[in-house]
C-alpha cells in the first residue's frame, strides 16, 4: 500500500526543491556565460546559450505561477527533471561537450530523482540523463584550452573546481532541507504514537465506564431513597438535615451524571445555547462540587448560540478541578477564573496558589499520571484529548503564586 501510495503522490517539499534549485541554476549559468564570453573571451555562440537560459527561467516561472493547481505526482517531478536535462545537454553542447567541467552535473538530477521517486521514474530519469550527456558528446564543439588562470590552473581545471563547489552547494542545502524534513516527520510520528497511546487508554476507560455506569445506576437510586427516608426520620436536626440535604443534591448529581453518560455519546442530542448562559451553568455545577474552593472569576462572554459540548464541560471542570487541588495542597482556598472571546476563539486562563508549576509539568506526558494521593490521574489526559478534538490549544506555565492554565478553543468548532 505504501508503493502504491508513493506511486501516485511525491512530497510537495521536493518539487518546492528543484524550483529552487531551477533559479540557482539559472543564475549560475547566466554567471558563467557572462564570465566566459566577457571576461575570458571564449569564442562561443551567445545566442543559443542565452537562449537555455531563458527557456529555464519562463519554464520556472509557469511551474512557480501554477504550483498551486499542478498535482504533486511522479510524471510531474519527471518533467521537472527532463526539462532540467534537456536545458542542461543544450548548454553543455554549445559549450565544449563532454569537455566541459560542467558535464559531471549530469549526474544531479540522477541523485535527486533518487531521494523521492518510485525506481522505475528513477531509470526514466538516469536514461534521459545519459541521453543527454551522450547527445552533448556527439554534438558539441571541442572547449579552447587556454592556459594562465590565475597563473596556475587552465581553464578545465578552473571549471571543474567551480563544478565541485557548486556540486556541494547542492547536495548540502538539499540534504539538509531532507534532514529537517526527516526530523519534522518523526517528531509528527512520535507525537501520533503517543496520542495513539493517550487515546487507546482513553477508550479503554470509556468501555469500562459504561459498564460501571450501568452498575451504578441501581445503587444511586437505592442511595437517594435511603437518603430520603433519613431525611424524614431525622426532620427535627437541623444540623444532620442540612448534611443530608446535601447529601441527596450530591447523590441526584451523580445519579444525573451516570444517566448523561449515554445522552452525551450522541453528537445530534447536544442542545444549543447561548454561550455566556452555557458556561455560567458549567461554572455553577463546579461551585456547587467545590463549595469550600472560591472562585474569583472575570467571565465576559457573548450570547452567540453555541452546540452544549458536554467535553467543553469536562474540560472546564477538570482543569478547576486541578486548580483547586494545587491551592489546596498549600493551604489556599481560592482560585481565577478569565473567559473571553478574541478573534473568534474561546481564551480562557485558571490560576491556582498551588506552588511552582514546573514541578507539576512532567505529568503532562505521562497517560493518567497523577501526583494526588487520591487521584486517578484522568483529567489531565481528558483534558488534553478534548482540546485536540476541538483544534485548540493547552498549556501550563509558572506564575506569581502558582501555576497558570491557559486555553484557547475556536468557537467554530462549538458552532458546528
Amino acid at each position: 500500500m505504501a508503493n502504491a501510495d508513493r506511486s501516485k503522490r511525491i512530497d510537495p517539499a521536493f518539487l518546492r526543491t528543484l524550483m529552487h534549485l531551477r533559479w540557482f541554476a539559472a543564475l549560475g549559468q547566466a554567471l558563467a556565460i557572462w564570465v566566459a564570453l566577457h571576461w575570458l573571451a571564449l569564442p562561443l555562440p551567445a545566442w543559443p546559450l542565452w537562449l537555455g537560459v531563458v527557456a529555464l527561467v519562463c519554464f520556472n516561472g509557469y511551474l512557480t505561477l501554477r504550483r498551486r493547481t499542478l498535482p504533486g505526482t511522479p510524471a510531474l517531478a519527471v518533467l521537472h527533471l527532463a526539462v532540467d536535462i534537456s536545458e542542461l545537454s543544450w548548454a553543455i553542447g554549445w559549450s565544449g561537450g563532454v569537455m566541459n567541467p560542467f558535464v559531471s552535473l549530469f549526474l544531479v538530477p540522477i541523485a535527486l530523482s533518487t531521494l523521492a521517486l518510485p525506481v522505475r521514474h528513477i531509470v526514466w530519469v538516469a536514461v534521459m540523463a545519459t541521453a543527454g550527456y551522450a547527445a552533448a558528446a556527439i554534438l558539441g564543439p571541442p572547449l579552447p584550452h587556454i592556459h594562465g588562470i590565475s597563473g596556475t590552473f587552465d581553464l578545465h581545471l578552473a571549471g571543474m573546481a567551480v563544478n565541485f563547489a557548486l556540486s556541494a552547494v547542492v547536495f548540502v542545502a538539499v540534504l539538509t532541507q531532507l534532514a529537517a524534513l526527516r526530523d519534522a516527520r518523526e517528531r509528527e510520528i512520535a507525537r501520533l504514537r503517543e496520542q495513539s497511546a493517550r487515546d487507546e487508554g482513553i477508550l479503554g476507560l470509556a468501555t469500562h465506564a459504561a459498564a460501571m455506569a450501568h452498575t451504578l445506576n441501581t445503587p444511586l437510586g437505592t442511595l437517594t431513597l435511603l437518603l430520603d427516608d433519613l431525611s424524614e426520620d431525622h426532620a427535627g436536626n437541623p444540623t444532620l438535615h442540612e448534611d443530608l440535604n446535601r447529601a441527596r443534591v450530591l447523590v441526584a448529581h451523580c445519579r444525573d451524571q451516570v444517566r448523561k453518560l449515554v445522552h452525551d455519546a450522541h453528537p445530534d442530542e447536544h442542545a444549543r445555547l447561548p454561550l455566556n448562559q452555557y458556561i455560567d451553568s458549567v461554572i455553577s455545577r463546579w461551585e456547587l462540587l467545590r463549595p469550600s474552593m472560591q472562585l474569583l472569576r472575570d467571565v465576559e462572554l457573548p450570547e452567540t448560540e453555541v452546540r452544549a459540548d458536554p467535553a467543553l464541560e469536562h474540560l472546564l471542570q477538570a482543569l478547576l478541578d486541578n486548580a483547586a487541588d494545587a491551592s489546596a495542597s498549600r493551604s489556599q482556598s481560592s482560585i481565577e477564573l478569565t473567559l473571553q472571546v478574541a478573534d473568534d476563539d474561546l481564551i480562557g486562563v485558571i490560576r491556582d496558589r498551588g506552588g511552582d508549576a514546573l514541578a507539576r509539568e512532567p505529568l503532562t506526558h505521562r497517560l493518567f499520571g497523577t501526583s494526588k494521593p487520591e487521584g486517578l490521574g484522568v483529567g489531565l489526559a481528558l483534558s488534553h484529548a478534548t482540546v485536540e478534538r476541538l483544534g485548540g490549544e493547552l498549556n501550563l506555565q509558572s506564575a506569581a503564586e502558582g501555576a497558570m492554565t491557559r486555553l484557547r478553543v475556536p468557537l467554530s468548532s462549538l458552532c458546528e
